[in-house]
């Protein structure tokens, strides 16, 4: 009868929003409206926010790590563009720009990822220490395994570096966490194994201060390191 389809109609657009060609709005699409209209339970007491009920997807923050996890990758695809070409073409006046390039392409990944020097500039280092919430976007990422296999080529890259010193002190601060216990699954314990000995390749030629620097990470971090008698 004519009322119920009056009704389908509106529900319709009350739910999605459909262009003129048929096609649902990219808004719709990351926003989706409840299904059911339910009260929650405690919302007569303010216990929940309607705004966190109603929070855009790219703000969780799980699906925030694999987008920056997976921006880093494509990054890291720049930088072997240009490490290829370094390798496949004679010295040249532009060879200086694709270095420095490289090196500001590999520094801004190591500020997207929110890695901690505690020894730099301006660093809580010489006063009070790291706070909890340092670390909370690397170990994020790292909890994914493409994170891990991220890390494993970041530090591949930029073997020999300062940068060094700065992702193997942010793994030593948190070694139970990545290799207190091998993942279940086999394609995860692989990336965990490949960044572990990643990680050891780099510690194996560091210099003296770097690796006191790890190693002093590893006594001030709050998490006992998973060590074997």
């Amino acid at each position: 009868d004519f009322p119920s389809k009056s009704r389908s109609g509106v529900d319709q657009h009350s739910y999605l929003q459909v262009d003129a060609n048929g096609g649902v709005s990219f808004s719709a699409i990351r926003r989706p409206r409840p299904l059911l209209e339910a009260d929650l339970p405690g919302s007569g007491d303010g216990f929940y926010d309607h705004k966190s009920s109603t929070r855009p997807l790219e703000k969780e923050p799980m699906l925030a790590a694999r987008i920056t996890v997976e921006d880093s990758l494509r990054l890291l695809l720049d930088v072997d563009d240009i490490d290829r070409f370094l390798q496949s073409s004679q010295p040249q006046d532009s060879s200086f720009r694709l270095k420095r390039r490289r090196q500001v392409l590999l520094e801004g990944l190591a500020t997207s990822l929110q890695l901690v020097d505690p020894f730099g500039p301006n660093k809580p280092g010489h006063s009070g220490g790291l706070a909890p919430k340092d670390d909370l976007i690397f170990l994020r990422i790292v909890s994914l395994p493409k994170g891990r296999k991220l890390l494993a080529r970041y530090l591949r890259l930029v073997s020999g570096s300062e940068l060094t010193r700065i992702v193997c002190m942010a793994v030593f601060r948190h070694l139970r966490s990545l290799f207190g216990g091998l993942p279940s699954d086999s394609s995860a314990a692989e990336t965990t194994i490949g960044l572990a000995k990643t990680v050891s390749s780099c510690v194996h030629h560091m210099e003296l201060s770097a690796l006191s620097a790890c190693l002093a990470a590893v006594v001030c971090s709050s998490q006992q390191p998973p060590l074997r008698p």
